[in-house]
């Protein structure tokens, strides 16, 4: 079952773990969620913003340099970042690897 489909979660530390893509958007509805930490992994892509994910700082994205967008201080380049496809969004859970 993928993270975005357990509601009631309040907790999520993946850090450390060798993850690599972009954080899936429905992310943004664990409406519980008062810690999410993703730091030291190879994330990349716009950081998703919305509900919960405005509580989080910086601290919770340290460690992936190609990610972009508040609360870092890195700006997204346009041209540079691809978001998710808006018919994928439901199939999200596969868009964050593991490297063995």
């Amino acid at each position: 079952e993928s993270f975005s489909k357990m509601k009631d979660i309040e907790s999520l530390d993946l850090s450390f773990n060798k993850l690599f893509g972009h954080i899936p958007f429905p992310l943004t509805g664990l409406n519980s969620l008062a810690v999410f930490n993703v730091s030291y992994n190879n994330l990349s892509g716009v950081i998703p913003q919305g509900k919960q994910f405005n509580t989080f700082t910086e601290n919770s994205y340290f460690g992936n340099p190609l990610l972009c967008g508040p609360p870092t201080n890195r700006s997204c380049d346009i041209n540079n970042v691809k978001e998710p496809d808006e018919e994928r969004i439901e199939d999200d859970e596969t868009d964050i690897d593991v490297v063995d």
